[in-house]
C-alpha cells in the first residue's frame, strides 16, 4: 500500500514536472487574462458609450431642445411602457427611452410585455399594444403608437414612415407642465385653406395634425359670426384668403393686436385680403406683386409656371433651425412685403424671416402671369425683396390687462406675415410634399406663443434607401460571389499548399 502512494505521488510529480502541463497552464493563463481584459473593455464602454449619428437625417440624436427640457425637469419624469414585440416600435421606442434616461437620471423607465405583465397593465388600465405613460406628480399622459409611428406624408407612395417619438415624448413633459390649453383658431369665410380638409390638395389638414402633435388645440373662427376674436385665442392664423376681409372683420384683427395678440398672416398675390389697415398700423405693406425667379426656383406649373421661388434664409428663431439643419423651403406663389415710413412714439421691431434672390424681380403686370410670358422690365420691383417679416411691439398699457389669468401692466404684440400659404398646404408644393413647410409654419406658432423650446422637435424620417441594381451590375455581383471569390480562396489555398509542398 506504501508503495503504491509512492507511485501515485512520483506520478504527480512527473505530471507537474512535464513540460505539457507546464504549456497547458500558460495557455489557460493567458486565455484567462485575455477574457478578463475583454470584460474590463466592456465594461467601460458600458457605462461610457461612444455614438455618432451618421445618418443623413439624424434620425438617432436627439435635439438640443429635448436636452434641454429634459435637463430641466423638477421631479421624476416617470415613462412606463407597454409592449408587444414590434420590431419598429422597439428599435427606436426603447433606444429613445435609453437615450433620455442617460440625459437626466430623472426619467424612470419601465417596459412591460402586455401578454406577460398583465397584473401591471391592469394597473394603469391599459388596453393597446405599444402603449407609453409619462407621468409628472400627479399627471398623466398616455401616448399610443399611432401618435409615434405613421406614414410619412412626405413619401407617402414610396411607402414612407414617420418616427414621432421624441416629439411625442416631449410634447407630453410639456403637456403635464402645463396648467392649460392654449388655441390655435384658424379663421373661416374667405376661401381660406381649410384645416379640417385632408382629402383635397387645397387643404391644410396635415398642418393641423402637427399643431395637435405639438400639444396646440386648433379650432375655426367666422369673425362675421363670432363679431370679435375669442378671447381665449392664443394666436390666429389667416391662411391665404381668397375673399377680402369686411371692414368690420379687420377691424376686429386690428383691435386683438392691439390689445397684445398673436397672429400669422399668410396673404397670396394676386388677392386683396382687406388687410391694408391693419398691416400700415404696424408700419407694412402687401406689395401687388408676384416674385419671378428663374434660377433660384422650384420648377412647378403654378399660373402658367414663372417660377417658385426658394428663399435665402434671414437670421431669426425661426429660421435658425432651417439654416441649421439645412432645410429647404419653397413657395409655390409668393408676393413681397415693403416696410412703410416709422410711426413716432412707437417702438415697433420689424425683422426679416427670409429674401428673394439677386436673379428675381416683383413682376407688376399681373396679366402677363395668365399667359407664362413674364420678364423683368423697368415698372417690376427689382430682387431682393422680402417674402417674410415678423413684427414685435411692446406696449404699455398704463392700466391692469388680464392676459392668461394674470394682471399685467404691458402686453407684447407679435405677428408673422408671410407673402404665401400654399407652403402649409396638404398638396407636394405644401407640407405634403416638403418638411421645410411644416417646420417654417410650427417654428411661426411657437415663436408666436414664445414657446421657442418647441421650435425643430420634428418628426424623423425613417430612412429607408433601397440599393437599385441593373440586370448587368446584379449578374456582375452575382459572378463575384457565386464562382470569383470562392476560387481566389480555393486558388490562395492551393498557391500556398504547392510553396509549402516545394520545401
Amino acid at each position: 500500500m506504501k508503495k503504491i502512494i509512492e507511485n501515485i505521488k512520483e506520478v504527480f510529480k512527473k505530471l507537474f514536472k512535464g513540460r505539457n502541463l507546464k504549456h497547458g497552464t500558460n495557455a489557460v493563463l493567458l486565455i484567462l487574462m485575455v477574457l478578463g481584459i475583454i470584460w474590463f473593455v466592456q465594461r467601460i464602454i458600458n457605462s461610457y458609450p461612444l455614438q455618432y449619428d451618421t445618418t443623413a437625417n439624424k434620425q438617432y440624436s436627439i435635439s438640443d431642445q429635448s436636452r434641454k427640457i429634459v435637463k430641466d425637469l423638477k421631479q421624476d419624469l416617470r415613462v412606463t411602457v407597454f409592449v408587444k414585440r414590434s420590431v419598429l416600435y422597439e428599435k427606436y421606442m426603447i433606444s429613445l427611452l435609453k437615450d433620455l434616461a442617460k440625459v437626466s437620471s430623472k426619467v424612470k423607465t419601465k417596459i412591460y410585455d402586455l401578454d406577460v405583465d398583465t397584473t401591471a397593465a391592469k394597473g394603469y388600465n391599459i388596453m393597446e399594444y405599444n402603449t407609453m405613460v409619462i407621468e409628472l406628480g400627479d399627471k398623466r399622459k398616455d401616448i399610443y403608437e399611432r401618435d409615434i409611428i405613421g406614414q410619412d406624408p412626405r413619401r407617402q407612395q414610396q411607402g414612407g414612415v414617420e418616427f414621432k417619438g421624441e416629439q411625442a415624448i416631449i410634447n407630453a413633459i410639456l403637456e403635464v407642465q402645463e396648467t392649460g390649453k392654449k388655441i390655435v383658431y384658424f379663421t373661416d369665410g374667405h376661401k381660406e385653406k381649410d384645416s379640417d380638409d385632408m382629402k383635397t390638395p387645397a387643404g391644410a389638414a396635415v398642418i393641423k395634425q402637427t399643431l395637435i402633435g405639438d400639444n396646440y388645440e386648433v379650432k375655426k373662427l367666422n369673425i362675421i359670426k363670432e363679431g370679435k376674436i375669442p378671447a381665449d385665442c392664443t394666436v390666429l392664423v389667416v391662411a391665404g384668403p381668397q375673399q377680402a376681409f369686411s371692414a368690420a372683420e379687420a377691424e376686429a384683427v386690428k383691435k386683438y393686436l392691439e390689445n397684445g395678440g398673436k397672429a400669422m398672416l399668410l396673404l397670396e398675390p394676386l388677392v386683396n385680403a382687406g388687410f391694408d389697415s391693419v398691416l400700415a398700423n404696424w408700419e407694412l405693406k402687401m406689395d401687388n406683386d408676384f416674385v419671378v425667379d428663374t434660377k433660384s426656383c422650384l420648377n412647378l406649373v403654378m399660373y402658367s409656371d414663372p417660377a417658385s421661388p426658394i428663399p435665402e434664409y434671414e437670421t431669426h428663431a425661426i429660421t435658425e433651425p432651417l439654416i441649421k439643419n439645412n432645410v429647404p423651403v419653397f413657395f409655390p406663389s409668393v408676393r413681397s412685403i415693403s416696410e412703410l415710413e416709422k410711426k413716432k412714439n412707437r417702438t415697433i421691431v420689424k425683422e426679416k424671416l427670409f429674401m428673394s434672390s439677386p436673379t428675381s424681380w416683383g413682376e407688376t403686370d399681373l396679366a402677363s402671369l395668365k399667359s407664362g410670358k413674364v420678364r423683368k422690365d423697368a415698372a417690376d420691383l427689382p430682387a431682393p425683396l422680402c417674402l417674410g417679416y415678423t413684427v414685435k411691439e411692446i406696449v404699455k398699457a398704463g392700466k391692469e390687462v388680464k392676459k392668461d389669468n394674470k394682471k399685467e401692466t404691458d402686453y407684447e404684440t407679435k405677428i408673422v406675415i408671410i407673402g404665401d400659404s400654399d407652403f402649409i398646404s396638404n398638396a407636394p408644393g405644401g407640407v405634403g410634399g416638403y418638411q421645410g413647410g411644416t417646420e417654417l409654419f410650427a417654428n411661426s406658432i411657437n415663436w408666436l406663443m414664445d414657446e421657442g423650446l418647441k421650435i425643430a422637435i420634428r418628426p424623423k424620417t425613417v430612412d429607408i434607401r433601397p440599393l437599385l441594381l441593373t440586370p448587368v451590375q446584379d449578374t456582375i455581383v452575382w459572378v463575384m460571389t457565386i464562382f470569383v471569390t470562392p476560387l481566389l480562396v480555393v486558388g490562395a489555398g492551393l498557391f500556398v499548399w504547392w510553396k509549402r509542398r516545394g520545401r
